[in-house]
């Protein structure tokens, strides 16, 4: 692919933040060789802003989107333009093809997973960290099947990532809770698995839950990404309000 160095340096030099001099740092510098060096050198005279977040995120989601594309050793051109298409909705479409670039590098390159999800970990808020792990089963499911390769990928990700089994599987539940049919009874177990609780759990212990939930999903913990942004995140708390909702029916507390 052609790329317009000038504009991918305008793209990421922002951003360089906390990612310059680190494990994402390396596998950027190691995809684009100099002209990561010469952005490694633009200081931001306004420190870490919303901005550089922003652009953060960004490299984050390439990174973590590249171990999940080529988790089962076929680099689908459905992921791959999944990809596309959520940054030219959610971001400034200016510079689409420096980050489909970078993807293509990355995804050519060896990392250690781990050491880049640490740094993540240590960088990004834990709601951002459900984003980015929501972003992934997209991803995975671009092609329509998400090969168990990709799903354990993911749930590495997630692990390292400090996301614990019951917000993995919460995740997990919501995604495939509207990805196909269900019968009544797997739709009111899945309801319970989103919201953390055994299905003999008693009322009060659902509401702690929804509460709980609720607040960790809430769309408002990743308002410095931005509205475009937030608008992925409601869609999983509005499974999560519904399935609160159909418990509470199916109980008769409605």
């Amino acid at each position: 692919m052609g790329i317009d160095v000038s504009k991918f340096e305008n793209w990421l030099k922002e951003g360089i933040g906390k990612v310059s001099d680190s494990p994402i740092g390396n596998v950027v510098e190691s995809a684009v060789g100099k002209a990561y060096d010469k952005i490694k050198k633009v200081q931001d005279p306004h420190g870490v802003n919303n901005t550089v977040k922003r652009n953060e995120f960004e490299v984050s989601l390439l990174v973590l989107a590249a171990a999940v594309i080529k988790a089962d050793g076929d680099v689908s051109k459905f992921q791959i333009d999944y990809v596309r298409e959520f940054f030219t909705k959610n971001f400034d479409n200016q510079f689409i093809e420096s980050r489909m670039f970078l993807l293509e590098q990355i995804i050519d390159r060896k990392y250690s997973l781990k050491e880049v999800s640490l740094q993540i970990k240590r960088i990004k808020s834990h709601s951002v960290r459900l984003q980015l792990v929501q972003f992934l089963f997209h991803v995975a499911d671009a092609d329509l099947e998400i090969h168990a390769e990709e799903l354990k990928v993911i749930r590495k990700i997630s692990a390292y990532l400090g996301i614990s089994e019951k917000d993995f599987y919460s995740l997990r539940s919501m995604f495939l809770k509207g990805k196909a049919p269900m019968s009544d009874k797997k739709e009111e177990e899945t309801n319970y698995t989103i919201l953390e609780v055994e299905n003999n759990a008693t009322v009060d212990d659902i509401k702690k839950a929804y509460r709980r939930l609720a607040k960790k999903f809430h769309p408002d913990k990743i308002q410095h990404l931005g509205e475009d942004i937030k608008e992925a995140a409601r869609e999983k708390f509005d499974q999560l309000t519904k399935a609160y909702d159909q418990i509470m029916k199916s109980r008769g507390e409605d």
